[in-house]
């Protein structure tokens, strides 16, 4: 039987020859990280030592039945799956994401695609939006940048499943350059535009009811009320938005094209700069660093500032409803909160 817990789970399960890893003790290793890639110098020599040492720690690991380990996870009817997909060689299990994403691989241990599976209301809702976003990319023959294609989706018991394709020889960055960042965002906001008052904006909604079962409502709500009150009349060009817009969501094709994965956090219509910021914010956050507000590109009148407040208050109310990565922990929220009180007294607005 399993020990682990799913809301302790940090990174990915190797299943191949029936073994698991717990990897909160080893953090990576190649089969169930092929998509994985550190993003600074301490983190590469960890995963390069990882992949060295793994022979020795596989042999220390107790054996598990992959049925066993998705009866574990309440996803036992998965391992069916197996004879119509392929192998599945990892599983890679967010926590609070209410979903597992299976890694499969042909009979060689190519990768050939993901099954992603929502098992939760929270989880079921992303991975739809998920769909009808890459839907909409390929329906609409967007071509300045890759994506997975739906190859199929289908429900087995309580279980959302979609099975996504990817591509043969990925490159996966070390860094992108932010230039490139703000080129790519971009080409992803260019998709579709339209204008809309800021009041009108379907997000604002959404920010709304997660403010009402927030533990930082009285605090939130204060900047919340203020800036919509300034903006809420306001038009502003709306576009496409990745949502999640980080290094461990971008690769490059082999002809240098980018290619772009996990769209369930996007939006058709959300705020210019969304993706960009997104990127100092949390791409800091995930190496341990702080970031200076007033150092935010694109910060330079007054509407644009209280655009960034919007985005940083859906930001932490996302967090706190999500949980997702182990980076996005209650230290990080208040981290982020206070850095909006700091940048809230600089400001004559309020």
């Amino acid at each position: 039987m399993c020990s682990f817990k799913i809301n302790k789970m940090q990174d990915f399960v190797c299943l191949k020859r029936k073994y698991y890893v717990d990897c909160n003790k080893f953090s990576a290793f190649k089969n169930a990280l092929e998509f994985y890639r550190p993003v600074n110098v301490q983190g590469l020599i960890k995963k390069t030592l990882t992949f060295l040492s793994y022979p020795v720690f596989k042999t220390l690991r107790g054996k598990v039945e992959k049925g066993e380990l998705f009866k574990e996870i309440g996803c036992e009817s998965l391992i069916d799956l197996e004879r119509k997909f392929g192998i599945f060689s990892g599983v890679y299990i967010p926590p609070g994401s209410g979903k597992i994403v299976a890694q499969v691989s042909d009979s060689s241990y190519e990768i050939k695609g993901y099954l992603k599976v929502a098992y939760s209301n929270y989880g079921k809702v992303n991975l739809e939006n998920e769909v009808n976003i890459l839907e909409f990319l390929r329906g609409n023959k967007v071509f300045e940048f890759a994506y997975p294609e739906v190859l199929d989706k289908f429900k087995i018991d309580d279980l959302l499943i979609v099975y996504l394709s990817t591509y043969k020889g990925i490159k996966k960055p070390f860094r992108v350059s932010f230039k490139d960042v703000v080129i790519l965002a971009e080409k992803i906001f260019s998709v579709e535009k339209r204008r809309e008052k800021v009041a009108e904006l379907s997000f604002i909604g959404d920010m709304a009811r997660r403010m009402e079962k927030s533990g930082y409502k009285d605090l939130l709500s204060i900047f919340f009320e203020k800036t919509l009150a300034y903006l809420g009349e306001m038009e502003i060009e709306t576009g496409l938005t990745h949502g999640d817009f980080k290094i461990w969501n971008v690769f490059f094709l082999p002809d240098g094209k980018p290619y772009i994965i996990d769209w369930e956090w996007s939006r058709r219509f959300g705020l210019p700069m969304w993706d960009v910021w997104t990127w100092i914010v949390l791409g800091n956050l995930s190496k341990g660093k702080g970031f200076d507000i007033n150092a935010i590109p694109f910060l330079e009148g007054e509407r644009e500032k209280m655009l960034f407040y919007l985005y940083l208050i859906n930001l932490i109310l996302v967090l706190e409803e999500n949980g997702h990565e182990d980076m996005l922990t209650k230290k990080t929220i208040e981290n982020l909160i206070s850095e909006l009180e700091k940048w809230r007294k600089s400001q004559t607005f309020f």
